[in-house]
């Protein structure tokens, strides 16, 4: 009989600029250990073209959407590139999307517009 492992995932902060809710740096806590999810982009190597600090992509993007008149908040969506994390990490984003939606804010700045 295979034995399932629960996991004990917190949240800690999320780190984003005003203008760009959905570019920030989410940090939570897997079993005692910190983990960070995103990038701040004064991390960014040019010459290397990559992020120095160490952090795992983020995992996921905005629900909501924005047209000429109204901006619709909605949840956050999971969205990843499986090879860009470890293969343990992979069962653990359904879980940790539903920690993101309760903690940050769901919207739709449209900075990205």
């Amino acid at each position: 009989m295979i034995k399932r492992v629960e996991l004990d995932i917190k949240f800690i902060s999320y780190d984003y600029d005003e203008h760009s809710l959905c570019l920030g740096v989410l940090t939570v806590t897997i079993n005692g250990k910190e983990y960070r999810f995103g990038h701040n982009t004064n991390s960014y190597d040019c010459t290397t073209g990559k992020y120095m600090d160490g952090n795992y992509d983020d995992f996921w993007r905005s629900g909501g959407s924005l047209d000429e008149s109204y901006v619709e908040d909605d949840s956050w969506i999971l969205d990843y590139e499986e090879r860009k994390y470890p293969k343990w990490m992979l069962p653990l984003f359904p879980r940790l999307i539903e920690i993101f939606n309760k903690n940050v804010p769901h919207g739709c700045c449209g900075g990205c517009l």
